[in-house]
């Protein structure tokens, strides 16, 4: 017990530490969305609370180390389940700065949550009661579209669905162990088309797949937005016309 409170004064001091530094990082972090529901309250000096310490103090730890992982703490109605997973073109320094991120976030604005998710460009960072690891699951989900058309409505949705197509096939061949796809292009001289489709690793191709083309076909059904981005617990997909991926060459 004196050793998991150790962990808890330590976890505390780094979040608390995130929200006063700016993160040395090579990129910004960009933030897409989250869901900690007002209703879901536990109490803020019980064991589930204690569990939740003790998950993300591992999942920031292992975020210098690796780009997806989970982790559990305690037992019962006290258990806590947490992952997280980043972008696999991308650096480890820039993982472990998006899960810090998120952990200043939870700090903020879930702090007494029994569950919460958080999407970035760079990651996904996740801690919950449920079973996660390894279970497709399409809830919680997360959205936002664009509030303008785009320039070319006669070629732009052939062009998308080509795409994020090509994407989602893929991101979820049973080959593609990162379960990672993106694809830049120009369809006119002064417009570009930017997708990329991501789940984690943990499911199966075939839920891949089946959560990827869940996730298209809650975008705008007229397919005119300039951009669009679908977030789900096990998937992400998300298209531009502005570009928004800039893959790293020294990720390792």
């Amino acid at each position: 017990m004196l050793t998991k409170k150790i962990s808890m004064l330590i976890v505390l001091q780094i979040i608390v530490l995130s929200l006063l530094q700016v993160v040395s990082s090579r990129e910004q972090i960009y933030f897409e969305g989250s869901i900690c529901r007002k209703s879901d309250n536990v109490s803020s000096t019980g064991e589930y609370r204690d569990n939740i310490l003790f998950v993300l103090e591992k999942l920031l730890n292992e975020s210098s180390n690796t780009r997806f992982f989970n982790t559990s703490s305690g037992t019962g109605v006290d258990r806590v389940n947490g992952l997280f997973v980043c972008r696999p073109d991308l650096p480890l320094d820039v993982c472990t700065s998006c899960v810090n991120t998120a952990l200043g976030l939870f700090n903020r604005v879930c702090s007494t949550k029994k569950q919460a998710i958080a999407w970035y460009q760079q990651c996904m960072v996740r801690y919950t009661n449920l079973t996660i690891f390894a279970t497709y699951r399409t809830e919680p989900s997360s959205s936002y579209f664009g509030l303008f058309n785009v320039s070319t409505p006669d070629i732009f949705p052939a062009k998308l669905n080509k795409t994020l197509e090509t994407i989602i096939t893929k991101a979820s061949m049973s080959d593609n162990k990162v379960r990672f796809a993106s694809s830049s292009t120009n369809y006119t001289i002064f417009e570009g088309l930017h997708g990329m489709a991501w789940c984690t690793p943990d499911i199966k191709a075939s839920e891949c797949k089946d959560c990827l083309m869940n996730a298209m076909s809650l975008m705008p059904n007229d397919g005119l937005a300039q951009y669009a981005n679908m977030f789900l617990p096990n998937c992400l997909i998300k298209y531009d016309t502005a570009p928004f991926i800039f893959p790293t060459e020294d990720a390792r």
